[in-house]
């Protein structure tokens, strides 16, 4: 029979799929919980929690009103209704504790990462969990992290074209603050990680590294910071090599 002219055949809203860097956050994320994604930009990440069954809601933020505009249009043409809200916020400052278990902050500096989870001590709940993933400097957030009592759970990393990515799984535990070891700075828990994505991290750490050294040993200058950096370029070479 024919279809009448007048019925509109219904769309189903498309699926998500997201490229290594997001996929590599979403596995990260525990199964059933509420999440916030600070300076989500386009809410890809959310909308594919929401739609994989992942996350029952998610609420998206960012500082700027152009990209949680994007957020909300994203979010109506792939159909995910009110299980994602949008809310413009300064990092944290706009999100209560109640409203948020797992808590992604993701695509800027581990300066300013670290910036945004000290001006929230309401993360500082060991049932919460911070899903981290620096685009530089990550030796001052693992710095910060272990300093502020936040113990390191899972860390993982990929390519992205010639990009590597890496990211960090982290939760609060009372007791904890101390400094971190100088090594750890740098290698964190890639070594329990064996991919390409992860060597190919550790090495460009350590080509950075020992250009610094080499550079400290023609001025012939801080001998302390040079001893330091040998430690930690030895630290490496282990890892690399698989000897931790």
């Amino acid at each position: 029979m024919e279809e009448p002219k007048n019925v509109k055949s219904e769309r189903r809203p498309s699926c998500v799929r997201l490229k290594p860097r997001l996929q590599m956050l979403a596995h990260l994320v525990r199964p059933g919980v509420k999440v916030a994604d600070i300076g989500s930009d386009h809410a890809l990440l959310p909308i594919y929690l929401i739609q994989n069954g992942i996350s029952p809601s998610v609420l998206a933020t960012d500082v700027n009103r152009g990209p949680l505009e994007n957020a909300r249009a994203n979010a109506k043409a792939h159909g995910v209704g009110s299980a994602l809200q949008t809310r413009l916020s300064d990092g944290l400052a706009e999100v209560q504790a109640h409203e948020a278990e797992d808590i992604i902050i993701a695509g800027t500096g581990g300066e300013l990462i670290a910036k945004i989870i000290s001006a929230a001590p309401w993360l500082c709940d060991e049932n919460k969990r911070l899903i981290l993933q620096p685009m530089s400097r990550p030796e001052v957030l693992r710095a910060f992290l272990y300093r502020a009592g936040f113990w390191p759970l899972r860390e993982e990393a990929c390519f992205e074209g010639r990009r590597v990515y890496i990211a960090m799984q982290t939760a609060y535990k009372s007791g904890e603050k101390k400094a971190c070891d100088a090594a750890y700075k740098y290698v964190g828990l890639l070594h329990l990680n064996k991919n390409a994505a992860a060597k190919e991290h550790l090495n460009r750490q350590l080509q950075s590294l020992q250009k610094k050294a080499d550079a400290l040993k023609k001025t012939n200058s801080e001998q302390a910071e040079l001893s330091e950096l040998e430690d930690i370029i030895k630290a490496i070479k282990a890892v690399l090599q698989n000897k931790v």
